[in-house]
């Protein structure tokens, strides 16, 4: 099934703003991610225009920051370190 074109810009007024598919194409996924993340209200924060659904740049490149995991690091005694710990 072939996506739908995305709708153009305004030029000015949609500067700095991604559609769904252009979202969905930047982070490797598909557009049905981006609207299961809508559901379950988990996804990057975005803007309806009518039925259109635009995402800020700046605020996905955030919210992409935000998803960043650090590996725990063990510390010279062996154990864990950061969220979980080693049960003794």
């Amino acid at each position: 099934m072939a996506l739908a074109p995305s709708p153009p810009p305004t030029p000015g007024l949609l500067n700095g703003y991604l559609s769904e598919a252009d979202t969905a194409a930047q982070i490797g996924k598909g557009i049905r991610i981006l609207q299961r993340w809508r559901r379950m209200c988990t996804g990057p924060p975005y803007t309806n225009i009518g039925k259109t659904v635009w995402y800020r740049r700046d605020t996905l490149q955030a919210w992409l920051l935000s998803q960043e995991r650090h590996p725990l690091i063990r510390e010279t005694t062996g154990r864990m370190t950061g969220h979980e710990q080693v049960r003794s």
